[in-house]
């Protein structure tokens, strides 16, 4: 999907890229409408007034208001400076009243259109919380390697996807072996080493990034990562929601997959931020030995005035020409060293991630707690 994507929007417009979720839209709507059916229990909890079925419209309502004015902050936050920004401010106020004014109203209505009440399994919010920082690290490094291909290195999108795609085949292939495994180990002990093998990855791509980082190394850069992800993604799935109650599944469903999607944006917008920031500090760094007083900058500079003579350039135009070569090599070594940074960032918070999984019970996948380990 994702190598589609890319293709479309190298040979005709990034707009078109919407256009592919209709027809599987319509088959998932299909395929939902003829093979899916709620439980009993789910069709006896149905309540229903006049006909109509009852829904919490304020809760809907606040809920879309303090994330959709949260998503609009995050996605043009760093456009229009954050909050030095009254748009922003404007939205984040908004955001903050929703939120709250959500979490306040779910609690204290009788039928909450999501019951947070949930969150009172502690294994549950262990769950949820990961989930979290999985989808902030997963959905800024999966954002960051394209971005750098692209803006940095002069990728096209079409080879951007195909820099992605190995390491999606790679965790389809890895996650049926991990379900066969998840039987015989304790399976918070395999997410505390996905998450070991996550950090790695990450910072194996602080130590290997450089602006002449050739396509097989950032394409192996992404398997490595997916390795450690296909040990979270479905042992996560089957401890948050072990220790649940089959009534409980539908609220904390639209919760885990509302903390994965909110850290997503969250990830994606500091990430982003965090290489624009980081560029300037590496650009203000380096700039400092452009000067004839460097003695590698000197050096530099003549192999590409002599390279620029041997391509016929005119003696007037020598000089700038030279000039803008090293400018723009300063501004590419900047831009990745910064990635690299925010590689690092990406690592450290995976590792710290690692020792949350341990407050999980010691279940194996179809086994049971040890006793007081759960609740």
């Amino acid at each position: 999907m994702a190598l589609t994507a890319d293709w479309v929007t190298d040979s005709y417009s990034w707009r078109w890229i919407f256009f592919i979720n209709v027809p599987f839209g319509i088959l998932a709507w299909l395929a939902v409408m003829r093979l899916v059916e709620d439980p009993p229990w789910a069709k006896a909890k149905s309540v229903r007034q006049n006909g109509k079925l009852q829904v919490d419209y304020i809760g809907l309502g606040l809920i879309s208001l303090g994330l959709g004015c949260l998503e609009i902050c995050l996605d043009r936050g760093e456009q229009e400076g954050w909050l030095g920004s009254p748009l922003i401010r404007t939205f984040a106020v908004c955001a903050l009243l929703g939120i709250v004014g959500a979490v306040c109203w779910l609690l204290s209505t009788d039928k909450p259109i999501v019951n947070l009440r949930v969150l009172k399994n502690r294994t549950f919010a262990t769950g949820a919380f990961m989930i979290f920082v999985l989808g902030a690290v997963l959905y800024s490094s999966s954002v960051l390697l394209p971005q750098l291909a692209q803006q940095t290195l002069g990728y096209t999108a079409l080879l951007s996807g195909l820099l992605l795609s190995p390491g999606g085949l790679v965790m389809i292939f890895l996650i049926p072996l991990v379900s066969r495994i998840l039987p015989k180990v304790q399976t918070r002990i395999l997410i505390a080493i996905g998450f070991v093998l996550l950090a790695c990855a990450l910072y194996q791509g602080h130590r290997l990034l450089t602006a002449q980082i050739s396509f097989q190394n950032l394409m192996l850069l992404r398997i490595y990562q997916m390795i450690g992800l296909s040990l979270l993604f479905v042992p996560i799935s089957m401890l948050t929601f072990s220790t649940l109650k089959p009534t409980e599944n539908r609220d904390a469903s639209s919760l885990y997959t509302m903390f994965r999607n909110i850290a997503g944006s969250i990830g994606i917008a500091v990430s982003t931020s965090a290489i624009t920031e980081l560029s300037q500090v590496h650009q203000s760094y380096l700039s400092q030995h452009l000067t004839l007083m460097d003695q590698p900058y000197v050096n530099t500079l003549a192999h590409h005035t002599a390279a620029l003579v041997s391509q016929g350039v005119a003696a007037t135009n020598l000089t700038n020409v030279a000039n803008g070569l090293m400018l723009k090599t300063m501004t590419t070594q900047a831009a990745v060293q910064a990635y690299a940074d925010v590689f690092t960032y990406c690592a450290v918070f995976a590792f710290l991630a690692m020792p949350l999984a341990f407050l999980f019970p010691p279940t194996k996948a179809g086994g049971k707690s040890r006793p007081g380990a759960a609740e």
